[in-house]
């Protein structure tokens, strides 16, 4: 599944799960939602790479904070993923 579509379902996953998404990441980037692999920056599912991402309860104070911005959802997405890469 792409980012962008489990990022508008996070509200029916567990808030520690962890998202694991393919590089390069964007809002179409290949994700797994991972239980319980706190230790693991890299997964490899199915021959694929997937590398740490955040965590939903952190994607969800996010979302939380940009909710005041005038953005769009995808906006919103492109903001996570820029504090992914930097911030995280």
């Amino acid at each position: 599944m792409k980012l962008i579509n489990y990022l508008q379902q996070l509200n029916q996953k567990s808030s520690e799960d962890i998202l694991f998404v393919e590089e390069p990441w964007t809002i179409e980037a290949n994700t797994q939602i991972v239980t319980a692999e706190r230790d693991q920056t890299v997964i490899n599912i199915n021959g694929k790479r997937y590398t740490y991402f955040l965590e939903i309860f952190i994607i969800n104070e996010l979302f939380e904070d940009l909710d005041e911005e005038n953005m769009t959802f995808e906006k919103k997405c492109q903001r996570i993923i820029e504090y992914a890469t930097n911030d995280a």
